[in-house]
């Protein structure tokens, strides 16, 4: 029965090494993941707190051109529960403005927040 024991032990053993040895990498990833979640929330609920200005609907909020046949305005959620008014080209760039809008206004609130070093 001792045996029966030990190779019991033996095997849990093996499992548990070498888990044991990547908890903190696993540890670390997750908490890396946790600040990445955590700072997609940030930049979400400042573009809902933030909307873009309400520009004239028969031109795009990005690059204030007009509608064409070519290229049709589509209605885009701001954060005011209306939308805005851009060109399906103009999309992506209109949002990534809007995005490293957040993320700056974010990082100067963290740096108006954050621990200050005595002079």
């Amino acid at each position: 029965m001792n045996s029966g024991r030990l190779a019991e032990g033996k095997a849990l053993t093996a499992c548990a090494g070498p888990a044991a040895k990547s908890g903190p990498v696993t540890t670390g990833r997750l908490a890396e993941a946790e600040r990445q979640v955590a700072h997609e929330r940030a930049i979400v609920r400042w573009l809902a707190a933030n909307p873009p200005p309400v520009a004239d609907p028969n031109t795009c909020a990005h690059c204030r051109q007009p509608e064409t046949r070519d290229a049709a305005l589509l209605p885009f959620l701001a954060g005011d529960d209306t939308h805005r008014w851009v060109h399906g080209r103009c999309w992506s760039d209109w949002h990534r403005t809007r995005r490293l809008a957040a993320e700056r206004a974010l990082a100067a609130a963290r740096d108006d927040t954050g621990p200050r070093s005595a002079a």
